[in-house]
């Protein structure tokens, strides 16, 4: 069952002109001869646009110009949207307080974290080598110099 251009723009909020060029322009693809009329598959609709249109329990009769003669419908739908207000700012409590938890935790398990590296990868320091016993200068192998060539190849000059 395919909807008209009409229908569609009240299902999705848009204006006509705003349905009939998209679907000359091929964003919204539609049945019929060119112009119009045209048959819209809902699926096809939504897929482009969200549906705004309301349920007809919710729907009101009144145009917008219009002063409503029966207040109790606006009085209930003032209480509806009171208590989907109240309903959204006790969620909206909840995820914040579950967010602060949540990062509670992470910066606990983060030092924590820091704390077992530190202990892991602590190491204690060598003790220091015990010093060489001492030579008289005429013991004492002599050490020729080593060049700057023979340095750089890794090989000393009395080798």
């Amino acid at each position: 069952m395919g909807l008209t251009a009409s229908q569609a723009a009240a299902e999705v909020g848009k204006s006509l002109p705003t349905i009939t060029k998209a679907i000359q322009s091929g964003k919204l693809s539609a049945d019929g001869p060119k112009g119009g009329p045209y048959s819209i598959e809902p699926a096809e609709l939504f897929r482009v646009w969200p549906r705004v249109k309301e349920t007809p329990a919710e729907t009101s009769k009144l145009r917008p110009d219009e002063t409503p003669r029966n207040l109790k419908d606006l009085e209930a739908a003032l209480n509806l949207a009171n208590e989907k207000q109240r309903s959204m700012e006790a969620l909206n409590e909840r995820l914040v307080d579950e967010v602060a938890d949540l990062r509670r935790r992470l910066d606990a398990e983060a030092e924590e974290r820091r704390k077992l590296t530190a202990l892991l990868t602590h190491r204690a320091e060598p003790p220091a080598p015990a010093p060489a016993p001492e030579m008289s200068a005429a013991a004492a192998p002599v050490v020729r110099g080593r060049g700057l060539w023979s340095w750089l190849r890794g090989r000393g000059a009395n080798d």
